[in-house]
Protein backbone atom coordinates (compact mmCIF):
# COMPACT_ATOMS: atom_id res chain seq x y z
CA UNK A 1 0.00 0.00 0.00
CA UNK A 2 1.16 3.30 -0.97
CA UNK A 3 2.11 5.87 2.36
CA UNK A 4 -0.59 8.19 0.72
CA UNK A 5 -3.11 5.45 0.64
CA UNK A 6 -2.43 4.26 4.19
CA UNK A 7 -3.02 7.73 5.65
CA UNK A 8 -6.19 8.10 4.10
CA UNK A 9 -7.27 4.39 4.97
CA UNK A 10 -5.80 5.47 8.59
CA UNK A 11 -7.48 9.33 8.66
CA UNK A 12 -10.79 8.81 6.60
CA UNK A 13 -14.11 9.36 8.59
CA UNK A 14 -16.94 8.07 6.41
CA UNK A 15 -20.00 10.22 7.04
CA UNK A 16 -23.35 10.57 5.02
CA UNK A 17 -23.93 13.60 2.71
CA UNK A 18 -26.83 14.72 5.76
CA UNK A 19 -24.34 13.91 8.40
CA UNK A 20 -21.81 16.40 6.50
CA UNK A 21 -24.43 18.88 5.99
CA UNK A 22 -24.97 18.81 9.63
CA UNK A 23 -21.30 19.22 10.61
CA UNK A 24 -21.31 21.75 8.16
CA UNK A 25 -23.52 24.26 10.30
CA UNK A 26 -20.65 24.48 12.42
CA UNK A 27 -17.93 24.12 10.09
CA UNK A 28 -14.88 25.47 12.63
CA UNK A 29 -15.66 23.26 15.16
CA UNK A 30 -16.08 19.94 12.84
CA UNK A 31 -13.12 20.85 10.30
CA UNK A 32 -11.33 18.08 10.43
CA UNK A 33 -14.15 15.57 10.94
CA UNK A 34 -15.45 16.73 7.22
CA UNK A 35 -12.38 17.06 5.62
CA UNK A 36 -11.48 14.06 6.72
CA UNK A 37 -14.94 12.39 5.25
CA UNK A 38 -13.22 13.78 2.20
CA UNK A 39 -9.78 12.34 2.16
CA UNK A 40 -11.13 9.75 -0.18
CA UNK A 41 -12.23 11.60 -3.02
CA UNK A 42 -8.46 14.24 -2.64
CA UNK A 43 -6.52 10.85 -3.09
CA UNK A 44 -8.59 9.93 -6.27
CA UNK A 45 -8.93 13.41 -7.94
CA UNK A 46 -4.98 13.12 -7.27
CA UNK A 47 -4.01 10.23 -8.95
CA UNK A 48 -6.69 11.30 -12.06
CA UNK A 49 -3.98 13.89 -12.43
CA UNK A 50 -1.12 12.21 -11.85
CA UNK A 51 -1.55 9.29 -14.04
CA UNK A 52 -2.17 12.49 -16.62
CA UNK A 53 0.51 14.84 -16.25
CA UNK A 54 3.29 13.06 -14.35
CA UNK A 55 3.15 15.38 -11.65
CA UNK A 56 4.51 14.78 -7.96
CA UNK A 57 1.77 12.94 -6.37
CA UNK A 58 2.68 14.27 -2.75
CA UNK A 59 2.61 18.07 -4.13
CA UNK A 60 -0.74 16.97 -5.90
CA UNK A 61 -2.37 15.51 -2.79
CA UNK A 62 -0.88 18.78 -1.05
CA UNK A 63 -3.06 21.04 -3.37
CA UNK A 64 -6.25 19.19 -3.35
CA UNK A 65 -5.81 18.55 0.19
CA UNK A 66 -5.45 22.56 0.84
CA UNK A 67 -8.53 23.15 -1.88
CA UNK A 68 -10.58 21.01 0.25
CA UNK A 69 -9.47 23.50 3.42
CA UNK A 70 -10.86 26.35 0.89
CA UNK A 71 -14.00 24.89 -0.36
CA UNK A 72 -15.18 24.34 3.09
CA UNK A 73 -14.75 27.69 4.05
CA UNK A 74 -16.49 28.82 1.21
CA UNK A 75 -18.80 26.81 0.97
CA UNK A 76 -22.44 27.94 1.67
CA UNK A 77 -24.31 25.19 3.85
CA UNK A 78 -27.77 26.69 2.70
CA UNK A 79 -26.68 25.70 -0.92
CA UNK A 80 -28.54 22.72 -3.10
CA UNK A 81 -25.13 21.08 -3.63
CA UNK A 82 -24.05 18.93 -1.31
CA UNK A 83 -20.21 19.73 0.31
CA UNK A 84 -18.73 17.02 -1.22
CA UNK A 85 -19.48 18.54 -4.88
CA UNK A 86 -18.36 21.71 -4.09
CA UNK A 87 -15.07 20.37 -2.90
CA UNK A 88 -14.53 18.47 -6.22
CA UNK A 89 -15.03 21.33 -8.40
CA UNK A 90 -12.81 23.67 -6.17
CA UNK A 91 -10.11 20.37 -5.87
CA UNK A 92 -10.48 19.78 -9.62
CA UNK A 93 -9.90 23.89 -10.43
CA UNK A 94 -6.63 23.64 -7.92
CA UNK A 95 -5.04 21.28 -9.87
CA UNK A 96 -5.71 22.79 -13.11
CA UNK A 97 -4.22 25.76 -11.83
CA UNK A 98 -1.32 23.94 -10.22
CA UNK A 99 -0.73 22.37 -13.89
CA UNK A 100 -0.97 25.43 -16.07
CA UNK A 101 1.63 27.07 -13.62
CA UNK A 102 3.67 23.92 -13.51
CA UNK A 103 3.72 22.81 -17.11
CA UNK A 104 7.02 23.55 -17.61
CA UNK A 105 8.25 20.80 -15.57
CA UNK A 106 5.18 18.14 -16.10
CA UNK A 107 4.47 16.05 -19.47
CA UNK A 108 1.94 17.35 -21.63
CA UNK A 109 -0.75 14.63 -22.31
CA UNK A 110 -2.61 14.23 -25.53
CA UNK A 111 -5.75 16.29 -25.80
CA UNK A 112 -7.97 13.05 -25.31
CA UNK A 113 -6.39 11.47 -22.49
CA UNK A 114 -6.31 15.29 -20.81
CA UNK A 115 -9.97 15.14 -21.24
CA UNK A 116 -10.76 11.60 -20.20
CA UNK A 117 -8.88 11.92 -17.09
CA UNK A 118 -9.54 16.04 -15.82
CA UNK A 119 -13.13 17.24 -17.20
CA UNK A 120 -14.84 14.00 -17.72
CA UNK A 121 -13.69 13.06 -14.15
CA UNK A 122 -15.58 16.06 -12.92
CA UNK A 123 -18.38 14.61 -14.52
CA UNK A 124 -18.16 10.93 -13.47
CA UNK A 125 -17.55 11.98 -10.31
CA UNK A 126 -20.80 14.39 -9.89
CA UNK A 127 -23.10 11.38 -11.37
CA UNK A 128 -21.60 9.10 -8.43
CA UNK A 129 -23.07 10.93 -5.74
CA UNK A 130 -24.46 7.69 -4.75
CA UNK A 131 -21.49 5.47 -5.98
CA UNK A 132 -23.19 4.30 -8.92
CA UNK A 133 -21.25 4.47 -12.24
CA UNK A 134 -22.23 5.56 -15.87
CA UNK A 135 -23.95 3.30 -16.98
CA UNK A 136 -25.24 4.65 -20.78
CA UNK A 137 -24.02 2.56 -23.80
CA UNK A 138 -23.43 4.05 -26.88
CA UNK A 139 -24.84 2.29 -30.15
CA UNK A 140 -24.04 4.72 -32.59
CA UNK A 141 -20.51 5.07 -33.54
CA UNK A 142 -20.18 6.31 -37.00
CA UNK A 143 -20.18 10.01 -36.32
CA UNK A 144 -16.95 11.65 -35.80
CA UNK A 145 -15.94 13.27 -32.33
CA UNK A 146 -16.42 16.83 -33.97
CA UNK A 147 -20.42 15.94 -34.79
CA UNK A 148 -20.54 14.74 -30.99
CA UNK A 149 -18.42 17.92 -30.00
CA UNK A 150 -21.27 19.85 -31.89
CA UNK A 151 -23.84 18.18 -30.59
CA UNK A 152 -22.63 18.19 -27.15
CA UNK A 153 -22.07 21.91 -27.38
CA UNK A 154 -25.89 22.09 -28.41
CA UNK A 155 -27.12 20.39 -25.77
CA UNK A 156 -25.53 22.86 -23.14
CA UNK A 157 -26.82 25.65 -25.46
CA UNK A 158 -30.45 24.76 -25.21
CA UNK A 159 -30.54 23.82 -21.46
CA UNK A 160 -28.59 26.48 -20.18
CA UNK A 161 -28.93 30.42 -19.81
CA UNK A 162 -26.24 32.10 -22.48
CA UNK A 163 -23.82 33.03 -19.73
CA UNK A 164 -23.96 29.51 -18.04
CA UNK A 165 -23.19 27.63 -21.11
CA UNK A 166 -20.29 29.85 -22.05
CA UNK A 167 -18.60 29.12 -19.25
CA UNK A 168 -19.30 25.05 -19.39
CA UNK A 169 -18.20 25.20 -23.04
CA UNK A 170 -15.12 27.20 -22.10
CA UNK A 171 -14.19 25.30 -19.79
CA UNK A 172 -14.58 21.71 -21.22
CA UNK A 173 -12.62 23.19 -24.44
CA UNK A 174 -15.74 21.87 -26.87
CA UNK A 175 -14.96 23.17 -30.21
CA UNK A 176 -11.98 25.05 -28.88
CA UNK A 177 -8.30 25.06 -29.19
CA UNK A 178 -7.78 23.92 -25.55
CA UNK A 179 -9.74 23.62 -22.27
CA UNK A 180 -10.02 26.13 -19.45
CA UNK A 181 -9.42 27.07 -16.16
CA UNK A 182 -12.07 29.34 -14.27
CA UNK A 183 -9.64 32.19 -13.81
CA UNK A 184 -8.60 32.05 -17.50
CA UNK A 185 -12.44 31.90 -17.61
CA UNK A 186 -12.83 35.04 -15.32
CA UNK A 187 -10.24 37.08 -16.94
CA UNK A 188 -11.95 36.42 -20.47
CA UNK A 189 -15.80 37.25 -19.82
CA UNK A 190 -14.35 39.87 -16.49
CA UNK A 191 -15.08 38.92 -13.83
CA UNK A 192 -14.18 37.03 -10.43
CA UNK A 193 -12.81 33.47 -10.14
CA UNK A 194 -15.48 32.86 -7.35
CA UNK A 195 -18.19 33.81 -9.55
CA UNK A 196 -17.08 31.76 -12.44
CA UNK A 197 -17.10 28.81 -10.04
CA UNK A 198 -20.21 29.74 -8.72
CA UNK A 199 -21.80 29.68 -12.10
CA UNK A 200 -20.06 26.35 -13.11
CA UNK A 201 -21.27 24.52 -9.82
CA UNK A 202 -24.82 25.42 -10.63
CA UNK A 203 -24.82 24.51 -14.20
CA UNK A 204 -23.22 21.29 -13.46
CA UNK A 205 -25.78 20.08 -10.87
CA UNK A 206 -28.41 20.99 -13.79
CA UNK A 207 -26.38 18.80 -17.13
CA UNK A 208 -26.22 16.06 -14.57
CA UNK A 209 -29.64 15.15 -14.47
CA UNK A 210 -29.63 14.72 -18.78
CA UNK A 211 -29.24 10.85 -20.28
CA UNK A 212 -28.41 12.52 -23.06
CA UNK A 213 -25.59 14.96 -22.06
CA UNK A 214 -23.89 12.13 -20.17
CA UNK A 215 -23.99 9.82 -23.23
CA UNK A 216 -22.11 12.12 -24.88
CA UNK A 217 -19.98 12.84 -22.09
CA UNK A 218 -19.34 9.00 -22.19
CA UNK A 219 -18.58 8.74 -25.85
CA UNK A 220 -15.96 11.61 -25.84
CA UNK A 221 -14.06 11.38 -22.91
CA UNK A 222 -14.29 7.08 -22.80
CA UNK A 223 -15.60 7.36 -18.90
Amino acid sequence: MQPLQKYVEQNKIKLTQDQIKELCNNKERNQDLIIKSQLPLVLNISNSFNSTTGANIEDLFSKALEATHNALINYDNKSNASFTTYAKISIINALKDYRLHNNNIIKQPSKNKELSNTKAYCFSSFNSEDNKAIEDTIEDTTNSIYSDEDKLEQLIKDNLKADYANIVILYFGINQDKSKVCIEIAEELNTTKQNINDKLLKALNKLKSNTHFKTLLKKLYNI
